[in-house]
């Protein structure tokens, strides 16, 4: 059963038609949660506030493991994962994202067993540092982490780079909007300070081939999950306070000490879709070059160095 799911997944996560050149392209997005072993999983809604064994804890990096995802870590961060990292299934994954920040599972199992079969062909399971490969998961432009090459911590959040992502709308909510600019920023300074550039698959309509779209994913799935559900409504509303976000990227925690509760309702895909689609077309209208909120130039020659982080 689970070779012939590995070859759905193989082929809808193929490529189809190219595009014009130079046109960053995104991918058809199509329900693939059907490619799951079970649907409509569920557990009871997410704690609205934070159960004591579910304290945040600072990883200890010699021996435990964690991603260039800032969401996963802050799972595991408190428990919610495996601490140490290792040893993770697609199952455990969309087990904790469900249970914890109410998203649909099968559908995140679905991109779970995909990460794993990217970064470890043939494995069952990943540690959290797997996914640190190069164009694999991790990519260069990352909204709150060096391209690889510019230091050793180049998975780690870096705290400039944070805080210029939080002062895109001067101290206010982060929205679409100024994700999607933050989005042009990131992608200008990494191409001016690092020479071996790349963010591949631009051109190609493949959800997993396609780094600039898993660029635009990982920067509209914090809205949703982070921001407020809206009373009544089976909706959020899509934009996050900063004091969260600066919980949340700078120490990978889940911001409930900054008001956040977990989405009372399941977040589908078809939401997570849509928030990618606004993104992807507030950056593609958007102006081509974006001026640093905090002043970073292009002629600086990178981010400022990334000291191992004081979680």
């Amino acid at each position: 059963m689970r070779v012939i799911v590995s070859i759905s997944i193989l082929v809808i996560i193929a490529a189809f038609a190219l595009p014009p050149p130079n046109s960053p392209t995104l991918p058809t997005l199509e329900d693939f949660s059907w490619l799951a072993p079970r649907h409509n999983v569920t557990f009871p809604p997410p704690p609205t506030t934070l159960p004591p064994e579910f304290e945040w804890q600072a990883p200890n990096i010699s021996y435990q493991s964690r991603s260039p995802c800032p969401m996963l870590n802050a799972l595991a961060n408190h428990g919610m994962l495996p601490r140490d990292g290792l040893n993770i299934s697609a199952d455990m994954f969309a087990d904790a994202l469900k249970q914890y920040l109410n998203v649909q599972w099968d559908f995140w199992w679905v991109i779970a067993e995909t990460a794993i079969r990217t970064v470890k062909p043939g494995a069952e399971a990943i540690d959290l540092h797997d996914l640190a490969l190069h164009n694999g998961i991790q990519h260069d432009a990352a909204l709150t982490r060096n391209d690889r090459g510019q230091g050793e911590y180049y998975t780690r959040p870096n705290s400039t780079l944070v805080k210029q992502l939080l002062a895109m709308n001067d101290g206010g909510p982060i929205s679409f909007l100024e994700m999607a600019r933050a989005r042009r920023l990131r992608e200008g300074q990494s191409e001016a300070w690092n020479a071996n550039y790349s963010l591949p698959g631009q051109n190609i309509n493949s959800v997993a081939a396609n780094k600039w779209f898993l660029a635009i994913d990982q920067a509209a799935v914090p809205l949703l999950v982070l921001s407020d559900n809206i009373p009544g409504e089976k909706n959020n509303t899509l934009a996050v306070p900063v004091d969260r976000l600066h919980t949340f990227f700078t120490y990978e925690r889940l911001p409930y000490e900054n008001g956040w509760i977990p989405s009372q309702y399941e977040l589908a895909w078809f939401q997570i879709f849509d928030g990618i689609d606004k993104v992807a077309h507030l950056y593609e209208t958007g102006p081509d070059v974006v001026e640093s909120p905090i002043g970073l130039s292009l002629t600086a020659g990178g981010p400022p160095y990334n000291p191992d982080p004081d979680y």
